[in-house]
């Protein structure tokens, strides 16, 4: 058993500096495409900002011609640590949600 503070979530729209400004562990990632009809990235920095490169991506796969996956999703067990704080990219028209705990 585990001892992690309780999950919580942040759910955004757009690119975020800071989005979470203290230390962390990533529980889960999951993002939703507006309409199905395009894809749907995020990519997480362990910075201030979107520097770098990315410690997390997850992506809405391409299903048919045009149409992707609504929604994509990756969970992580054991969490991935991030020791300055989240920073997210978005690309594409939809929402990222990240799950959370505090260390």
């Amino acid at each position: 058993m585990s001892n992690y503070d309780d999950v919580q979530v942040y759910v955004n729209t757009a690119d975020a500096n800071n989005a979470l400004a203290f230390p962390c562990r990533i529980h889960k990632v999951q993002v939703e495409s507006a309409d199905g009809l395009g894809a749907v990235s995020v990519q997480l920095h362990d910075a201030a900002t979107v520097t770098g490169t990315a410690k997390i991506s997850v992506t809405t796969e391409q299903v048919y011609a045009s149409n992707f996956t609504r929604t994509s999703r990756e969970d992580f067990n054991p969490p991935v640590r991030f020791e300055t704080g989240v920073s997210a990219n978005i690309t594409g028209t939809g929402t990222y949600r990240i799950y959370y705990s505090k260390f």
